[in-house]
């Protein structure tokens, strides 16, 4: 597992069971993969990190790939973004992990979107909006 910074010395205290974003690198025959956690774009940017708190949930693999894919991302993000303060991770096998006051409200949104068009999906939260805490 590759970390921005570590060195022999400075070793990553990795256990079994803690939520990483990370990247794989490398899986070979027998399904043992490779992480990383050093962006390959830009060696300021730390993206890649251990995910402390928040909520993960499974949610439809077509739907998440449209999430990275498309330009509904930004404007779904953009919409929640404007009721609420939050972070997310969102995941190509996948998996959301979601941070904030409003975490639930927000996941339980994405997953009545999932099978919805845009339009639908920002008339949807717009419409919960009030129940926010912002």
């Amino acid at each position: 597992m590759g970390f921005e910074g570590a060195t022999k010395k400075n070793k990553s205290n990795i256990q079994v069971g803690q939520l990483l974003y990370a990247r794989v690198t490398e899986l070979n025959h027998y399904l043992k993969g490779k992480l990383s956690c050093i962006n390959p774009q830009s060696k300021t940017k730390n993206l890649f990190r251990e995910l402390i708190g928040g909520v993960i949930v499974d949610l439809p693999l077509n739907f998440v790939q449209s999430l990275l894919s498309s330009q509904t991302k930004p404007e779904l993000f953009k919409v929640i973004s404007q009721h609420s303060s939050f972070e997310i991770c969102v995941g190509k096998n996948g998996r959301m992990w979601v941070k904030g006051l409003d975490a639930v409200l927000i996941i339980n949104l994405l997953k009545r979107c999932a099978p919805m068009q845009l339009d639908q999906q920002l008339n949807l939260i717009n419409k919960f909006a009030s129940q926010f805490q912002q």
